[in-house]
């Protein structure tokens, strides 16, 4: 059932009731939501008359915000304002979540003073104690019930803030994911799924990670680093391209050249007589050069 005071909604089990208590917002909505692979919520802009978020408990959930898609994972907290277009698809097999929405005259307000990032990852566990006394209250509509309903939602705000703890975590991820990469370009195995076996992480954190932190995939960097090197050593060094192979984690020469070639226009043989006669030294005296080039990263890794 519906009915209109004041132009406020408060949502309970039992439909929207009236409220009229003087708060700055009202809690009118919180649940949780559980559902499979592939599914798809969405609201336009004009059906959406509340702000508020929803918090990650477990799977993936892939979520739209203007122009770009965003995932989120546990942990992840994920804000948005009455009036926006709201849409989301799971990703993975199941995917639960927390959903609390504010109604009121400065409910928005509220929100932006947080000045909190539309999605991050909060810096604190999850408050399930806060969440489960304001169910227990959703039904009781009286002024006191409602003010400390408005309460609550302020503490948990508070434990929705992402931290500058977590922020380092996240750099030093970065940083181990890097050094790994870097002590295992010649180890074939080396891939997205190496890495997330190593450091503990689902391959979208891990990736959401990288475009943050780097602006790249982490296969791509994979790439990009073996490409570096390899160009380096065919520019720089004596060594026979089946052996420079074996160093840049390919497992023959043939697919090498290969990865070469569609990076550079050139096999592996082709490139390196050609970076030879452009330098016109001998390859002891090659190396700075070459060097220089795996070190500046010139060039692009192809997909393979």
């Amino acid at each position: 059932m519906k009915k209109r005071r004041k132009g406020f909604y408060h949502f309970s089990q039992s439909g929207f009731v009236e409220s009229e208590v003087p708060v700055p917002f009202y809690v009118n909505g919180t649940g949780i939501s559980q559902s499979a692979r592939g599914k798809i919520e969405q609201k336009r802009g004009i059906l959406n008359q509340s702000s508020g978020f929803l918090w990650v408990l477990s799977g993936t959930l892939e979520i739209y915000d203007g122009p770009k898609l965003v995932t989120a994972e546990p942990g992840h907290v994920c804000f948005s304002l009455a009036g926006e277009d709201l849409w989301h698809r799971v990703l993975s097999e199941e995917c639960t979540f927390r959903w609390l929405t504010l109604a009121g005259p400065l409910a928005e307000a509220v929100l932006l003073s947080y000045r909190y990032s539309r999605h991050q990852i909060a810096g604190n566990p999850y408050p399930e104690k806060l969440f489960r006394r304001l169910d227990a209250l959703m039904n009781n509509d009286s002024p006191l019930y409602t003010r400390i309903k408005s309460a609550i939602a302020l503490e948990i705000l508070a434990y929705a803030a992402g931290d500058d703890w977590h922020a380092s975590e996240n750099l030093r991820t970065i940083d181990n994911a890097l050094t790994l990469i870097r002590s295992n370009l010649s180890n074939p195995e080396l891939g997205v799924a190496f890495l997330c076996e190593r450091l503990n992480l689902s391959p979208a954190t891990l990736n959401r990670l990288f475009q943050r932190q780097l602006d790249c995939s982490p296969g791509r960097l994979i790439l990009d680093r073996r490409l570096q090197l390899g160009m380096g050593l065919l520019a720089g060094s004596d060594q026979s391209i089946a052996e420079i192979a074996g160093k840049c984690g390919f497992r023959n020469s043939k697919t090498f050249s290969r990865f070469i070639r569609r990076a550079t226009g050139f096999n592996a043989r082709e490139y390196r007589l050609r970076k030879r006669a452009e330098n016109n030294t001998s390859p002891t005296g090659a190396l700075s050069a070459g060097a220089a080039a795996a070190e500046a990263g010139t060039g692009r890794a192809p997909r393979i």
